[in-house]
């Protein structure tokens, strides 16, 4: 057999390689590695069920949220007819909470409580869109959501622990009333797991939080500093009254020394600061009352919260972030 021929073009000698032969080396070269690398591509390409939810849920306790939700995103496509389905769901939404993502999370929640997969999955749902609601600093639908809750499902179960997250959620508003009245309507059963005696022993001390009465911080403020001087603001108290003063005594010099002109324009100026002063005074009151009413939210969370997997944000009117809310690891 011969393998190339020679041939002579402008006085130099050439091989030319048999073309056949070598394309059928080439092929065989390709149908081996090929052959030799589809099992090892088939077990990359496989996917089991227990690693892939393992490793999504591996994420979420490492706060990975992002990467946890798409994982269980991943799960849930390959695999809907796993039992676990629902609870990947759930994950989902809490891991989009947990993230930020609260519109997200809202969404993934208000999906799963559509499903139909039974009244359990279901309040549980909910629970989650009444926290991102109030994550979304949305209280009202907060409520609502929890009320609609109740109707939709019949079991005394449920009805306690929507009774529970009411009367945190009015706490957080600082109803005391509304929040009392909530947490009284626990069943006997669920009240020792749920604290509520210690949380109502608590709560009845609200009523004796120290309070500034605004109107009354702005009668005082006629005279320029009383109304800081009421609302524990010695700084502030110092300073309106020394400002107001001195503008006082710098219109009445420009008067008396006939500098009309000046005098009125200074009285102007006095008039504004004297008019903030009184503003202020009111302000102050209120931001008096934010801060005790904050305090002492922090102080329930910390006694009867952390013991219970709560995750909660600080209250807004204690050196707080913007989200005023809790968020709950709910567990039936």
């Amino acid at each position: 057999m011969t393998l190339s021929r020679t041939t002579i073009s402008g006085g130099q000698r050439k091989n030319r390689p048999a073309t056949g032969f070598n394309r059928l080396m080439l092929r065989t070269i390709v149908f081996c590695l090929v052959s030799a690398c589809l099992p090892l591509a088939a077990a990359a390409l496989e996917i089991d069920a227990d690693s892939q939810y393992s490793f999504a849920r591996q994420l979420f306790a490492n706060q990975q949220y992002l990467r946890a939700a798409a994982e269980f995103q991943r799960f849930v496509f390959f695999f809907p007819r796993d039992s676990r389905v629902p609870e990947a769901g759930l994950r989902i939404a809490r891991a989009y909470l947990h993230a930020g993502r609260y519109r997200q999370a809202l969404k993934a929640a208000d999906k799963l409580a559509h499903a139909g997969y039974g009244h359990q999955i279901t309040a549980r749902a909910y629970f989650l869109i009444s926290r991102c609601y109030q994550l979304m600093n949305s209280p009202t639908q907060a409520i609502a959501t929890l009320h609609n809750l109740t109707t939709l499902v019949r079991d005394p179960a449920i009805d306690d622990q929507v009774a529970y997250r009411l009367g945190w959620i009015y706490l957080e508003q600082g109803n005391w009333e509304k929040a009392r009245e909530s947490f009284e309507k626990v069943g006997p059963e669920r009240r020792p797991d749920l604290g509520i005696d210690p949380i109502l022993t608590d709560l009845s001390r609200a009523d004796d939080l120290p309070r500034k009465n605004p109107t009354l911080a702005g009668v005082l403020s006629l005279v320029p500093g009383g109304g800081q001087l009421y609302c524990r603001r010695y700084q502030d108290a110092l300073i309106a009254f020394g400002v107001n003063a001195g503008l006082v005594w710098a219109a009445w010099e420009s008067f008396d020394e006939g500098h009309q002109a000046l005098g009125t324009l200074i009285s102007f100026v006095a008039l504004g600061f004297y008019m903030g002063n009184i503003y202020g005074a009111v302000t102050d009151a209120h931001k008096f009352n934010r801060q005790q009413t904050g305090r002492f939210v922090d102080t329930m969370r910390r006694r009867h919260l952390d013991d219970r997997g709560f995750v909660y944000f600080r209250h807004p009117g204690h050196g707080a972030p913007a989200a005023p809310a809790l968020a709950l690891r709910i567990t039936f």
